[in-house]
């Protein structure tokens, strides 16, 4: 697996490992490293993101890949997990004949606490994917406290010169707070959000998905209204909407519910031609 920081390859150091070890594990770094600059290519479409919330890794969608594979297969899938040290652990591949490019970017400390950092190492992602896959627009899926990360990405941490992101569709992202949230830290931010949407690109178009269970007006974690609240952060951008799904509407259903394929396939997802 290889290391990528500030535009080179770094390999991981063995720390403690036995020198043969070692050895193996510097001699597959390097290989991956050669095979990740051997691969860099323009990409034929915009690639679509997909950022978990807390505590999710760069596996945490592998379910949903797998069912937008069935339909798609021509999709490639490159996976991301940024270090708190801005390195990259980077695995999977993406390929110059795939017009379905996944970046899945996770984070190694996915803690609720760190979700501020999380926006920066978002942005690290963002170029490296612009330096080795001339990455100009994206869309983005954000679950849960995903939608969060590039909310405080686009008003706080993106410049003008960073890749634009086009569409965003987020599920069950809790702009008001969770319904059993211990940590009471969220909803501070929702105030700040609501400051600073002015700093939104107007040109995105944003579908908000909200979980109402069994007439509960809740995910199971988040309520529909704290979801809803998202409407009033992204008001100002090209077009924005919620929608309510009752059946598989728990929260971590969301993120593979049919409403949700529908739109990755369709006008969300990168296109045919």
């Amino acid at each position: 697996m290889a290391v990528w920081s500030g535009g080179i390859y770094k390999e991981e150091s063995g720390g403690k490992m036995r020198r043969l070890d070692s050895f193996f594990a510097e001699l597959k770094a390097k290989w991956e490293r050669k095979r990740q600059e051997a691969v860099a290519f323009p990409l034929p479409v915009p690639p679509l993101l997909l950022v978990p919330g807390t505590g999710g890794t760069a596996d945490r969608f592998d379910k949903l890949i797998r069912l937008l594979k069935k339909q798609r297969p021509d999709l490639s899938v490159l996976k991301i997990t940024v270090n708190v040290d801005h390195q990259l652990r980077i695995s999977g591949r993406l390929f110059a004949s795939s017009r379905f490019p996944v970046v899945v970017i996770a984070f190694a400390d996915a803690s609720e606490a760190a979700l501020l950092q999380q926006a920066d190492w978002l942005r690290t992602a963002l170029m490296f994917l612009e330096e080795y896959y001339q990455v100009a627009e994206y869309d983005y899926f954000g679950h849960s406290n995903g939608g969060l990360v590039i909310t405080e990405y686009l008003e706080n941490q993106r410049l003008s010169i960073d890749p634009r992101l086009q569409r965003l569709l987020l599920t069950g992202t809790p702009f008001g707070g969770a319904a059993d949230a211990n940590d009471k830290s969220i909803p501070q931010y929702l105030s700040s959000y609501r400051d600073k949407r002015h700093r939104i690109p107007e040109e995105i178009a944003v579908t908000l998905i909200a979980g109402n269970l069994q007439d509960s007006f809740s995910d199971g974690i988040v309520p529909v209204n704290s979801v809803a609240t998202g409407l009033q952060i992204y008001k100002g951008t090209r077009s924005s909407r919620l929608i309510t799904v009752t059946e598989g509407a728990a929260h971590s259903q969301l993120v593979t519910h049919p409403i949700v394929i529908e739109l990755l396939l369709g006008e969300f997802g990168p296109k045919t031609e």
